[in-house]
């Protein structure tokens, strides 16, 4: 019997230990290549809010780390052709080159090779932790691999072997993008302009009566549609325009709440769910009033504030607390007070107003007394996340990111243009203005957690989408003139998309008509013709003379399908 096969025999025999095996299964899903690259996108996040350059780009240097060695690894199981120990041929059965699933990708472990490939890149920068890492990392390994009968011992060694050899040649590549870059984290935080003239009170309220009357359209046309949650999502959009004037400027006010009310998820989840509809307008509105009484310095606006947070706990549950932590800590990375001043003045402060909410309602969550009901049926992205493979198995993170692109559609590739924009410049001067740091780490908390504690469902990404407006619009109305190819990258991108679905449900149709995806295609037909408008429109005055034509493209896009849908 071989090193192998003695090691698993024993494993078979004498480790059958129900706790044993519950942490390899929980190894395992540590240890999934996706599941890793999460957790990197999740310290990008948090290094970018905390203004760390260097560790933002440590972890970007390590998803390529984690992408070369899935690519070697792969290159080796089809080379080498080990058969795995469940298929039972024992641990030296080998078949050499071959392009088959059938078992016999043994060696090395891929789920090894990834994890070692993470840890020997990050070592490179952080070597103090190299001993303590690299242990957890072996442990978790065999716990994952070996303990669960997915690998021999051999293959864990192999991966950590090939995984730790990438890691350090793409650390020494990396080397100077890293390096560049020194820390400033203690930079302190650019101040909001403060504009110098307010707009006229009748400028407002026109602005007001657009947002309802934009939004309305949107939702509320069409039979069969739930009033009560088109109506929430259209005191979301006016909330969000509020929110937009305090923490992105009056200016950028109008644009946020009709990028918000044109955007794919927003308008698909205010039209259905009507439980997450109410959670996401009492979100909305408690960072509107927490933004508020920031600035005007008001403790009627800051009880506001814990008062929307109780009644989006009455809709939702305790999952509407998710402000509050991210008010602690969008406090201390504001000021960065010494941990005791952080103590009395953050921490006592909202765990205070925290404790007397939950006294306020806990009665009544006892009682199942909710404002809107839990469960509100299948929601659209579910089927379809269904239908492309996109479920829980796909990654956490990996599968929200994808999700999330679509969910702002049309705006998606402004957004882009705008992330794209702020990582060069947040390279060089890593400071946020409080502002863009608010809305950031909002937007970044409900994609960075979500995806760890709840299903994977799209939906929840809704929470996401009010900050991302607040952002996008800033970009459109402040930056955007100043950067022509971004500007043609945005559009151009939306046109060959739209364009690209049109054309792709008439090709479907011609090869299977009785699918009618006709229906389909001519929204988008529709949407495409309004975006050529807005590129026709791009350097004309007034700026932005092209978000007209966009807005009403994404207004044709949804009055069109609600038509086509109401007519079928």
């Amino acid at each position: 019997m071989g090193f192998d096969a003695a090691i698993q025999s024993y494993i078979a025999s004498a480790l059958q230990i129900p706790w044993l095996r519950i942490a390899g299964r929980f190894a395992a899903n540590l240890e999934v290549g996706d599941q890793l690259a999460s957790f990197c996108i999740l310290f990008i996040m948090a290094g970018y809010l905390a203004q760390k350059p260097r560790l933002v780009k440590t972890f970007i240097g390590a998803l390529f780390a984690l992408a070369a060695g899935g690519i070697a690894v792969q290159i080796f199981k089809h080379l080498i052709g080990r058969a795995r120990p469940a298929m039972g041929l024992g641990d030296m059965t080998f078949i050499g080159p071959h392009f088959s699933p059938s078992g016999f990708d043994s060696f090395p472990s891929g789920h090894t090779t990834a994890m070692f490939a993470l840890l020997a890149f990050f070592c490179r920068f952080y070597p103090r932790g190299t001993l303590p890492l690299y242990a957890a990392g072996l442990a978790l390994s065999i716990l994952a691999r070996v303990v669960t009968a997915q690998h021999f011992m051999t293959d864990v060694i192999g991966g950590a072997v090939l995984g730790s050899v990438v890691g350090i040649l793409l650390a020494a590549r990396f080397r100077l993008f890293v390096e560049w870059a020194q820390e400033r984290g203690e930079t302190p935080l650019e101040a909001v302009p403060v504009e110098p003239s307010a707009r006229r009170r009748g400028a407002a309220v026109g602005e007001i009566v657009i947002v309802a009357i934009f939004s309305a359209l949107v939702l509320l046309i069409g039979s069969g549609l739930d009033f009560n949650s088109a109506s929430l999502g259209l005191l979301t959009a006016l909330a969000g325009y509020f929110l937009a004037r305090e923490i992105t400027g009056r200016d950028t006010a109008l644009y946020a709440a009709l990028l918000l009310s044109g955007s794919f998820l927003f308008v698909h989840v205010s039209r259905t769910l009507p439980a997450d509809t109410a959670w996401l307008f009492f979100t909305t509105l408690t960072f509107t009033y927490y933004a508020y009484s920031g600035t005007r310095n008001s403790r009627v606006l800051f009880a506001l504030t814990y008062a929307s947070i109780g009644m989006g706990i009455l809709a939702k549950g305790w999952p509407a607390l998710l402000p509050v932590p991210i008010f602690c800590l969008y406090e201390y990375l504001k000021e960065r007070p010494s941990f005791a001043v952080f103590m009395r003045r953050t921490l006592a402060v909202h765990a205070s107003y925290a404790g007397i909410l939950a006294l306020a309602t806990f009665p009544w969550l006892k009682s199942g007394l909710f404002i809107y009901g839990s469960s509100a049926g299948d929601f659209f992205f579910d089927g379809l996340a269904a239908k492309t493979g996109l479920t829980r198995h796909a990654g956490r993170v990996i599968y929200y990111l994808p999700v999330l692109l679509t969910a702002l559609f049309p705006w998606t590739f402004f957004a882009i243009a705008y992330f794209a924009r702020e990582g060069k410049r947040w390279s060089h001067e890593p400071a946020l203005s409080p502002s863009s740091l608010l809305a950031s780490l909002w937007a970044g908390t409900v994609l960075g957690l979500f995806p760890f504690i709840a299903p994977a469902s799209p939906h929840f990404l809704v929470l996401a989408l009010p900050p991302l407006s607040c952002l996008a619009a800033g970009f459109i109305r402040h930056d955007l003139a100043a950067s022509p190819a971004a500007l043609k990258f945005s559009l151009l991108a939306t046109i060959l998309t739209a364009g690209g679905l049109a054309a792709a449900g008439v090709v479907f149709y011609s090869l299977r008509p009785q699918y009618e995806s006709l229906k389909l295609a001519a929204p988008f037909a529709i949407l495409t013709f309004f975006l050529i408008v807005a590129w026709l429109q791009r350097n004309r005055p007034p700026w932005p003379a092209f978000f007209a034509p966009l807005c009403l493209g994404a207004l044709a896009f949804y009055l069109s399908a609600i038509i086509i849908a109401l007519a079928s």
